[in-house]
């Protein structure tokens, strides 16, 4: 990640570089400011993505966070709230029957609301359902579905495999944050996506914390 990081940092400079070029030699004023807001949204990207890498280092290094556990339906209630004022227009329902006995690392929050809201941007006044299932002793999944247009190959990819793919914005960032914490605690991300919405399932073991990683 680091890698692509640096490789996007690059290409970023060398486009402001080229604009500031453009803009000391631009007489027009009008054309300037033009110009001028080009590089701004740069450095607002960038801004954007150094501000969302620190939360998530703080997520995946705390040690609280590595090692309390919660009950998963409070969990999922919890991960969706802030997620239900921002997106008031969709319907954000959760599902986690039966789920009194289960424990799942508290860091798992972050997770599963990062994929809600990656959902209400893809949806905004569709529905997302955020359920819980037990398909085997010792193991649960969380899966999150939303009826959006589907989500974006390259999402699907960091998601499922990591790969180090070229990201253009903090929301990137984050889906890399829900892979990272689900597997430092032994689990893995699968994706379903069509044209009529997308699940993300987290499958993950219940009686094992976070690992240590760094960022």
């Amino acid at each position: 990640m680091q890698r692509v990081m640096r490789h996007n940092m690059r290409n970023d400079l060398t486009k402001v570089r080229g604009w500031t070029q453009v803009m000391s030699e631009e007489s027009n004023s009008e054309k300037r400011s033009e110009q001028f807001e080009t590089v701004e949204r740069i450095l607002d990207k960038w801004d954007e993505m150094t501000e969302k890498m620190k939360q998530i280092r703080q997520i995946i290094q705390s040690e609280e966070n590595k090692q309390q556990t919660s009950e998963a339906g409070s969990l999922l209630e919890t991960a969706v709230v802030p997620v239900r004022k921002e997106y008031s227009d969709a319907t954000i329902t959760t599902d986690a029957a039966d789920s009194a006995s289960v424990q799942i690392p508290t860091v798992l929050t972050a997770a599963v609301r990062e994929l809600v809201n990656n959902a209400g941007d893809a949806t905004e006044a569709g529905t997302i359902e955020v359920g819980l299932d037990r398909p085997a002793e010792g193991w649960v999944e969380v899966n999150v579905r939303d009826d959006g247009p589907g989500m974006p190959e390259m999402e699907v990819d960091v998601l499922e495999t990591g790969e180090e793919t070229p990201l253009s914005h903090g929301g990137g960032l984050g889906l890399w944050m829900v892979r990272t914490i689900v597997t430092q605690a032994g689990g893995e991300v699968s994706v379903e996506s069509t044209t009529d919405g997308t699940e993300v399932c987290l499958r993950l073991p219940t009686e094992r914390t976070i690992q240590s990683a760094g960022v």
